[in-house]
């Protein structure tokens, strides 16, 4: 199956079905061809590629669920142009990236959520309702991001406690750290602002509070 239309918003957004391999004839950013193949088939994620600015690359991006939704059924429906607001209650907006743990110095490939994109007027609710995996894999220290998925690398498939429950509820403290957005900005009446290239946005980052270490940070 190849790609599908998705209005998403006020935006036209590729949708990638489960299976589907993004093509990199086009530019792409944030496009990595290895991953695309390993998270492809992913029980919780689908892949969105949308272009925010005519004339700049379309970007490689993610939604995430964490509430047990069938992505499967939602496949159909969306081959079916029958997918509606509901399909996409519980999904996060999120991206690929590198972060670096700041207690044991292991680096790891994730999905990590990606506050400020404008498809959803309710994203502070879905950041603090949806779960996370809150520890580096390798020291067992929590981390200070919104890290949802562990991208495998080596061939090497996700562990089987991220598969089966190893997502948790965000239970530490908060604090907050803005940060600029290269996304279009949204008014807050679902009306994204075209005209301007970048947004200053408010992201929440997760500090544990119980303890003195710190956690993993982007690279």
């Amino acid at each position: 199956m190849e790609w599908l239309n998705l209005p998403l918003a006020d935006w036209s957004v590729r949708y990638y079905p489960r299976g589907a391999r993004v093509s990199g004839a086009e530019s792409v950013a944030r496009l990595v061809p290895e991953e695309d193949e390993l998270l492809a088939d992913h029980e919780r994620l689908r892949r969105i590629v949308v272009r925010f600015f005519p004339g700049r690359p379309a970007q490689m991006l993610y939604l995430h669920w964490s509430n047990g939704a069938d992505l499967n059924a939602l496949d159909q429906s969306v081959a079916a142009g029958a997918a509606g607001k509901e399909e996409f209650s519980g999904a996060l907006p999120a991206q690929a990236t590198s972060i670096r743990c700041q207690a044991c110095g292991a680096s790891s490939r994730v999905v990590m959520a990606t506050p400020g994109t404008p498809f959803f007027d309710d994203e502070t609710e879905r950041l603090r309702t949806h779960r996370y995996i809150e520890k580096c894999p390798n020291c067992d220290v929590r981390w200070t991001v919104n890290v949802l998925e562990i991208v495998p690398t080596g061939g090497t498939r996700i562990r089987r406690e991220q598969a089966t429950g190893g997502l948790r509820s965000p239970s530490c403290a908060m604090r907050t750290t803005v940060t600029t957005s290269t996304v279009p900005h949204n008014d807050g009446a679902g009306a994204p602002n075209r005209g301007s290239p970048l947004r200053r946005s408010v992201v929440s980052v997760r500090e544990p509070v119980s303890s003195p270490r710190r956690g993993c940070r982007r690279q």
